[in-house]
């Protein structure tokens, strides 16, 4: 609405060819300094997450957080909380069960009294972050050569997993975050693990082969699919 600006701290006057050429510089300028404070900002969050310090984020069930130094620097790491991390074992020990499915081990949490947080019921989807989260296995060589075969980048050597620490799994410029682990980093966390290396990776492989077998059937022979449920089972038809 040829509105001009004028500055009365700044020598900024954009009616004039000298003050429209010194904002631009400034702008290009602002510019530079936002972009290489953002570049510094990932390095850093890439290099301590690499040396295994806490990164923030919600606490996922079964933990809650406690001080801890690692290098002389203060952190903080996960500690189990007892009554939750004996739920999550039952979770991965519902699941790991042949022939079982997200539902039903989410219907037979509801039935054994056992909710979020929140109080609220357990859901396939909520199970499903649950359950392939590497931070509730005590991660042993197996565990290392599943991700490697991901294309996941451990930090740690092959020694270090001996089937006792988590793993904290920072991803990385992937196409699709959610399936793609490639370039992703794994670093063994200072907590304990919950569940055993071996029961894990039956639930992650069952998550795997779960998903990419239903992926091809997803509304091509009804809008009803996955809507409509037996009142007798509650499986959707």
């Amino acid at each position: 609405r040829d509105v001009e600006f004028l500055s009365a701290t700044e020598h900024f006057d954009t009616a004039q060819p000298m003050g429209r050429a010194m904002l631009n510089i400034c702008i290009v300028f602002a510019q530079l300094e936002r972009e290489t404070i953002q570049a510094r900002v990932l390095d850093t969050y890439a290099d301590r997450s690499r040396q295994g310090f806490y990164m923030g984020g919600r606490v996922p069930f079964g933990f809650t957080l406690c001080a801890f130094q690692r290098s002389g620097i203060h952190t903080a790491c996960y500690a189990p909380v007892p009554a939750e991390a004996a739920a999550v074992r039952r979770m991965y020990a519902l699941y790991a069960a042949e022939g079982m499915t997200l539902g039903e081990t989410a219907r037979q949490l509801q039935s054994e009294g056992i909710f979020r947080r929140s109080g609220q019921e357990w859901t396939a989807s909520r199970l499903r972050e649950l359950l392939k989260n590497p931070i509730y296995c005590r991660a042993d060589v197996q565990v290392l050569s599943f991700f490697r075969a991901q294309g996941t980048e451990p930090v740690n050597a092959a020694a270090d997993f001996i089937g006792r620490n988590g793993c904290y799994l920072f991803r990385g410029k992937s196409a699709d975050k959610r399936t793609d682990l490639r370039g992703a980093c794994l670093v063994l966390a200072p907590h304990e693990g919950l569940v055993d290396g071996g029961v894990w990776l039956i639930c992650r492989e069952k998550l795997m082969s779960g998903s990419r077998s239903g992926s091809g059937r997803r509304g091509q022979s009804s809008w009803l699919c996955g809507i409509v449920r037996c009142a007798a089972c509650m499986r959707a038809l």
